[in-house]
């Protein structure tokens, strides 16, 4: 019954999985313990509810866009669970915020292989790479990315490669510009201070590890699925799978 309802992207599969999402939220986030709460922080909350649901209009058309799923829906089920299962991580408003630009620069880097417009797509990913360390500095990381799409798709273009670069001074002058103008000299030491774990609980992230293992299994699936095809060396999977190792890599190393 499940394949069925989630075997074409319907308005009522975006319906369900917000739907549980939402009411998951709220039970576990928007409420708190002594059931006071400030408008500030109820706003913010709320806030973290957008731009969480916001995610996954995303998602799903990018994967299509980029022939990374077919026409059904279970990419946006399977993200849906994942949400749930780790919705503790979304308290903090600023990882949701991350994600939410992250995932806009994974749809721009993905872009690239159709080869049109690839100046404007590689300014744009790596403009939402630096808009996203302003709330999480590690995610500079997913430059990588980008470059490695950029050495991929269009290696002889000596202007691809400088984009991220533009990239930076424009996002530089913007944000000394807001600093100038709201007299927030701190910033770059509030928001970049690009720590590490000094002690690794492997108990604290058992869940994290269930779901890796069950990536990794799925992962290979498609490998082995796309390569029975002819299509083994399909590079979009690929990006992806370097997205996952850096994600996997600030989860397990940083706060």
């Amino acid at each position: 019954m499940m394949t069925s309802f989630f075997d074409k992207t319907k308005p009522i599969n975006y319906v369900v999985v917000l739907s549980l999402v939402v009411l998951v939220y709220v039970a576990m986030v928007i409420a708190t313990p002594n059931g006071q709460i400030t408008i500030s922080i109820a706003t913010a909350k709320m806030t973290g509810l957008l731009f969480l649901v916001l995610t996954f209009f995303v998602i799903n058309p990018t994967l299509k866009a980029d022939k990374l799923a077919d026409i059904h829906s279970y990419a946006l089920l399977c993200y849906g669970l994942f949400v749930v299962s780790f919705i503790k991580v979304f308290y903090d408003i600023e990882i949701v915020l991350s994600n939410f630009v992250i995932l806009l620069s994974i749809d721009k880097t993905l872009a690239l292989k159709f080869e049109k417009n690839t100046t404007n797509k590689i300014f744009e990913a790596s403009c939402f790479v630096f808009a996203s360390s302003l709330f999480v500095d590690w995610t500079l990381l997913f430059l990588a990315p980008i470059y490695f799409a950029v050495n991929t798709y269009s290696r002889g273009q000596l202007r691809n490669w400088l984009m991220p670069i533009a990239s930076f001074v424009v996002f530089l002058l913007c944000t000394l510009g807001y600093m100038a103008l709201f007299d927030d000299w701190n910033l770059f030491s509030r928001n970049y201070s690009f720590q590490l774990i000094q002690r690794f609980v492997f108990s604290g992230y058992l869940g994290v590890l269930v779901f890796l293992l069950f990536g990794v299994v799925v992962a290979i699936m498609v490998f082995l699925k796309l390569g029975s095809r002819g299509l083994g060396r399909n590079l979009s999977l690929r990006i992806l799978l370097l997205y996952l190792v850096l994600g996997v890599l600030l989860i397990f190393f940083t706060p």
